[in-house]
């Protein structure tokens, strides 16, 4: 992602698309409706296809809700945030710096929209740190958020993330590792890199 094209923006949207076809001929009638920029398109497995928006709010949420109304049947799920956490922003970029610390918070869902708003939630709620946020790639739609700190942070933080995903119908599974083993952090770090 467009770290750099992002932070000039004052909001970032999604859409995640069943087919690559609908969201490529989505993207391009979004990006004719309004003044905004493509922060990243991709395909991702099974077959869906993503794309990332950023710009003003008021244009990007006339984007969005092209893109959506254009092609109903395609959308799997989308976002609007301004404001987004700073962490997330990082995280979409795989730049996240962490110290190991007294939990590990984990939320996973069916959809890349999803984990978004689930991880800017959890990292609004209490003081935690995001150390990983995957997005798809190879792991069958799916996409995860990790997050550390002092145990209730942790707690609080994967409850109201994994909460606003259950209610979008995405979660997979959630979960807060109290004291992990070395060796598990040590494999996190690993999977990082």
């Amino acid at each position: 992602m467009k770290n750099g094209v992002i932070s000039m923006y004052h909001a970032l949207g999604c859409i995640e698309y069943k087919t690559v076809i609908a969201g490529v001929m989505a993207t391009d009638q979004m990006i004719k409706t309004a003044t905004v920029q493509i922060i990243h398109g991709q395909v991702v497995h099974p077959g869906k296809y993503v794309v990332f928006l950023a710009g003003g709010l008021g244009a990007l949420q006339a984007v969005i809700e092209k893109g959506k109304r254009d092609f109903p049947d395609d959308v799997i799920d989308d976002f609007l945030l301004g404001n987004i956490h700073p962490m997330v922003l990082q995280g979409l970029q795989g730049k996240c710096e962490y110290q190991e610390t007294d939990a590990l918070g984990m939320i996973e869902t069916s959809s890349i929209p999803s984990i978004i708003v689930a991880a800017d939630l959890a990292a609004k709620t209490t003081k935690v740190d995001l150390i990983q946020l995957r997005l798809s790639k190879e792991m069958g739609g799916k996409a995860y958020v990790f997050f550390t700190g002092e145990l209730a942070a942790v707690d609080l933080s994967v409850q109201a993330g994994a909460n606003y995903a259950k209610d979008q119908g995405f979660l997979v599974k959630k979960g807060v590792i109290p004291s992990p083993d070395p060796k598990t952090w040590n494999f996190i770090l690993n999977q990082m890199q």
